[in-house]
């Protein structure tokens, strides 16, 4: 995949994410993008992890999707924040015209689902209390 590039501190933090991560999906997915970076062939890519080489794409398109990354601070895409972003571009869309651009392309739009984090089992234990009442 010719012109993916990697700031320096996308480079970092996948290279923290390879070495850190416990989730070996994630390290994985982190390795991938380092060698796409190098300029390694998809092809490659996909066979050394064992994924397909659309999956491969579509990790190179998520890292490069986050609108943080463009200095806003909302981590998803939202549509009056895609339609800001277009006219700072000096693109005027209404959003039928951008989710029907949208789809040609082949994205599919959906609203992120916010999930509430998990205890740890142990969790009392790590404070200090006891596991009664």
């Amino acid at each position: 995949m010719r012109g993916f590039r990697l700031t320096a501190p996308q480079r970092d933090a996948l290279r923290q994410l390879a070495k850190a991560s416990p989730d070996t999906r994630e390290a994985r997915r982190a390795l991938a993008l380092l060698d796409l970076a190098r300029g390694e062939s998809v092809t490659d890519i996909a066979d050394r992890y064992g994924v397909s080489r659309e999956t491969v794409y579509q990790w190179a398109a998520r890292l490069g999707a986050d609108p943080r990354r463009y200095g806003y601070r909302h981590p998803a895409w939202t549509m009056p924040l895609l339609q800001h972003h277009l006219r700072r571009q000096g693109i005027a869309a209404s959003g039928t015209t951008i989710r029907r651009a949208l789809r040609r392309l082949g994205y599919r739009w959906k609203r992120p689902r916010f999930v509430l984090s998990r205890r740890d089992a142990h969790w009392r234990q790590a404070k200090g209390g006891s596991g009664a009442g």
